[in-house]
């Protein structure tokens, strides 16, 4: 992504909003997919987030990276989407205040250990332990390990500190490590 030419994307260049495309489609997709459990529904939602990318291309600031603009876009549009559900079928669920809430918490060390769990864990492995952890572990896990965030990007799209983040992945992983040692 660093070799995206904002000016080029902002100007609407479609070889460069094609590059952007490519290199997180599926990113987008994969965050997508593992929330609303329907494949055909994380495409449309995949190719919606693409869309709003060229059609406000001209509100990116420039104050977060590339990435993050668009993840945060793709945060928004599951949130319309989970609201839209909820008023559909008149399912509420607490997934919007999890990925926007951020508790205050103390930093602590990360083991070598913790973070090779998610590594090493296979496709069938990971949805059960993401399915059994709480949705705020979860929604971190995915950005981390699934979307290749930094913990930098992770902090700006969660709108949280940045040494909650590196304790939200400690926990998480703990959590995981747990889920797996039962």
């Amino acid at each position: 992504m660093e070799d995206i030419d904002i000016t080029k994307f902002i100007s609407g260049n479609h070889k460069t909003y094609e590059k952007v495309y490519q290199l997180l489609r599926d990113n987008i997709f994969i965050y997508f997919v593992t929330r609303v459990d329907n494949r055909e529904t994380a495409l449309d939602l995949t190719a919606e987030v693409f869309l709003r990318v060229y059609k406000f291309k001209n509100n990116f600031e420039n104050k977060s990276s590339l990435k993050t603009w668009i993840f945060s876009i793709a945060q928004h549009l599951l949130i319309d989407f989970y609201r839209k559900n909820a008023r559909e079928k008149e399912i509420f669920t607490t997934v919007e205040s999890e990925i926007l809430e951020a508790a205050p918490e103390v930093q602590s060390s990360q083991s070598q250990e913790d973070l090779l769990i998610l590594e090493q864990a296979n496709s069938a492995e990971l949805n059960q332990i993401l399915a059994n952890l709480t949705p705020r572990y979860k929604n971190f896990l995915i950005l981390k390990y699934l979307n290749n965030l930094n913990f930098e990007e992770i902090s700006d799209l969660l709108n949280i500190k940045l040494e909650t983040c590196h304790v939200l992945h400690h926990r998480a992983l703990q959590a995981a490590r747990k889920i797996i040692s039962h």
